[in-house]
């Protein structure tokens, strides 16, 4: 019925749909190849950006024109981003619940390390990934200790800056699988593996507990 309202998903195909059909199949056979490729790219691009728009991440750094660079490369992906010029302002937003922070390693006042530390004492489950300019054994030893995910080299590698944030999410998302099944596993077995939640059984195990510290035989 075209009166009747349609799916998000079902519009975006029909619209992609469209668009594959509006190649000019008149064009020799390898320009034509190319634009169906461009085309599939064009797909893949949308269904991408449509997943990575529930990711905030913040960006920590006192260089402004990397900030500025950085932001450009991620909300061209499809990120939202957020950018700090310092350790203290990041802190001040922790609240905001960052998906994931890129925060770099030598900024004066409060540095990279530094802030690690505080972001992991109140938020270990945010992924960290380390910006250094300077490539150090121990500066890659001493933030990975400190629960960083990663750590890259300035200036960023595009494609690696990537699959370094496909793996952080990836990871990410694993943890919350395990930590939802864990709770699961634990709502349903209960107290001492024995599944129920009634008040008599309850009482019962409380006085196991009570008693099974004593060498008297129990009737």
């Amino acid at each position: 019925c075209p009166n009747s309202p349609q799916p998000k998903s079902t519009l975006l195909s029909i619209h992609l749909w469209s668009g594959l059909l509006m190649i000019p199949f008149h064009l020799p056979l390898k320009l034509r190849t190319l634009s169906v490729y461009h085309f599939f790219l064009k797909i893949n691009r949308v269904r991408y950006n449509c997943i990575m728009a529930n990711e905030l991440i913040f960006v920590v750094d006192d260089d402004a024109p990397l900030r500025g660079l950085m932001r450009a490369l991620l909300e061209d992906q499809g990120y939202a981003v957020q950018d700090f010029e310092s350790g203290n302002a990041l802190l001040y937003s922790l609240d905001e619940s960052p998906s994931l922070i890129l925060l770099d390693v030598m900024m004066p006042g409060l540095d990279g390390v530094e802030t690690l530390k505080r972001i992991k004492a109140t938020r270990p489950d945010i992924p960290v990934i380390m910006l250094t300019s300077v490539d150090k054994v121990e500066t890659a030893v001493e933030v990975i200790k400190q629960g960083a995910y990663d750590y890259l080299l300035k200036p960023v590698d595009e494609p690696r800056l990537f699959t370094c944030l496909d793996k952080a999410f990836e990871q990410r998302n694993l943890a919350r699988k395990v930590h939802h099944l864990q709770g699961e596993v634990d709502r349903l077995t209960g107290k001492d593996g024995i599944i129920g939640k009634s008040e008599a059984l309850n009482e019962a195990l409380k006085k196991v507990h009570q008693v099974s510290a004593s060498k008297a035989g129990v009737l």
